[in-house]
């Protein structure tokens, strides 16, 4: 089996998993608080990560426009994050999850508009995915419904944090 695929696999339980503990967490402490505590552990694990001896891995540290686009995408994704979590304590599971994780179509989308060609098959995923998130969001009820189903679903705050985390990423 391909490498690249069961790691694909593993990102997908993980973020499954993280999902629905960021559900439980935030209506168990409140949102702030889980957000907080969450990037405290990514801090100190990132703290960790560059106070290891690295050579040559660590030249980009002289480079002030590498570090501006790390600080840039790092509040773009507390964004992203502070949305997705907002979404998942006020909507549902089964929305708010796959239209989070439309966010891999909208950074290939701003990958194209920036010049990088893409490929028939990643083409044909972004359509696919779009499909997916058209789908998910349509309520049982009709036409009538579909307003307080986008709202109640936290369909908003979903597709804030797609475009936040494609945007980051």
């Amino acid at each position: 089996m391909n490498v690249a695929l069961l790691l694909g696999l593993a990102s997908a339980l993980g973020y499954g998993i993280t999902d629905y503990l960021a559900a439980i967490a935030g209506r168990a402490v409140g949102i702030w608080r889980s957000i907080f505590y969450g990037d405290l552990a990514a801090f100190i694990v990132l703290c960790a990560w560059f106070a290891r001896p690295c050579g040559q891995a660590c030249a980009f540290a002289s480079h002030r426009s590498a570090w501006l686009a790390a600080v840039g995408a790092g509040l773009v994704l507390f964004a992203a994050a502070l949305l997705l979590t907002r979404g998942l304590t006020r909507g549902t599971l089964a929305v708010v999850a796959p239209v989070t994780a439309s966010y891999g179509a909208i950074a290939a989308l701003l990958s194209a508009a920036s010049g990088e060609r893409l490929a028939l098959r990643a083409g044909v995923g972004i359509l696919v995915t779009a499909c997916g998130v058209c789908l998910v969001s349509i309520p049982a009820g009709g036409r009538r419904a579909f307003r307080s189903h986008l709202h109640a679903s936290g369909f908003g705050w979903a597709a804030g944090a797609a475009v936040c985390y494609g945007v980051g990423f």
